[in-house]
């Protein structure tokens, strides 16, 4: 199985298009080709 690691708290560079999820406060963006969940205002991973 393979493992992809991340930085929780890690700030996504605005070269990252961060999306709005549907009726969420959260968005999300695909890092290394996996879909990350992130603070769409300070662009921090969870």
């Amino acid at each position: 199985m393979a493992r992809s690691s991340r930085l929780v708290g890690a700030v996504l560079p605005v070269t990252v298009q961060l999306l709005q999820a549907s009726g969420s406060i959260y968005g999300y963006a695909i890092v290394n080709g996996a879909p990350v969940l992130a603070d769409v205002n300070a662009r921090t991973v969870f």
